[in-house]
């Protein structure tokens, strides 16, 4: 009588990639006093002004100049100490790292008696899509390495009992757990594990710019299978 047993390889792979970012989120903190008589339209209008003051344009990744779109958010209403009432809130927007300049003398220079820039923030971090593309080359990258592995080891062992190795799963992970993620040949990636932010010059020549750079990693668990005879 014959009997089937699984014969199984497990490994682990990794792969890095490094995002480059050459833009930057600004997130500036503005304070202004509503005086008597000034319509909501009119401070809408001067807090617009104010803001397009500070930074009017910037570059897009061709170097062309394109004009800021600020958007604003987190609008707080409250009575100022003189009776009047007091605006606070925060304009964002993002910008060729070019931009990301003497921030709080710039901020300083486009306030007026009554409307201020009180705080000015620059954020450096990949946005969402930079991190998402590269996940998915980072993923892309395992699989490779993976179908690699799995041609290698069927060319020096696959001949070996009675058949080939096949791939059962794909374990994607970011923080070195061992909690499963798949089963029956499925996989489900987590968000792969950001490294050392940092600042590297371009590699074009005709760009001296310095881009905001982070390192992702990923790392996967890769389960072989085939079955094999025993009498």
């Amino acid at each position: 009588m014959t009997e089937k047993n699984t014969d199984t390889i497990e490994f682990t792979l990794f792969a890095e990639e490094t995002v480059i970012n050459d833009t930057v989120k600004i997130i500036a903190s503005i304070d202004a006093i509503v005086t008597h008589g000034l319509t909501e339209a009119a401070l809408k209008e001067n807090i617009k002004d104010m803001v397009k003051r500070f930074i009017k344009e910037t570059k897009n990744s061709a170097g062309n100049p394109i004009p800021v779109v600020w958007e604003f958010s987190e609008m707080v209403r409250s009575t100022h100490p003189s009776g009047m009432e007091q605006l606070s809130l925060k304009a964002k927007t993002r910008v060729h790292e070019s931009d990301n300049f003497a921030l709080t003398s710039r901020a300083r220079d486009v306030s007026t008696d009554g409307m201020n820039i009180t705080s000015v923030f620059a954020d450096t971090t990949p946005t969402a899509e930079m991190i998402e593309n590269a996940e998915s080359k980072l993923r892309l990258s395992i699989i490779e390495k993976t179908q690699r592995e799995l041609a290698a080891i069927n060319n020096v062992i696959g001949v070996i009992g009675t058949g080939r190795f096949h791939l059962n799963s794909i374990n994607f992970d970011n923080n070195n757990s061992s909690a499963p993620l798949l089963s029956n040949n499925r996989s489900i990636a987590k968000t792969a594990s950001m490294s050392s932010y940092g600042s590297i010059f371009s590699d074009s020549e005709n760009d001296g710019n310095i881009g905001n750079a982070v390192k992702l990693s990923m790392r996967a668990d890769i389960v072989l299978r085939r079955a094999s005879s025993y009498c």
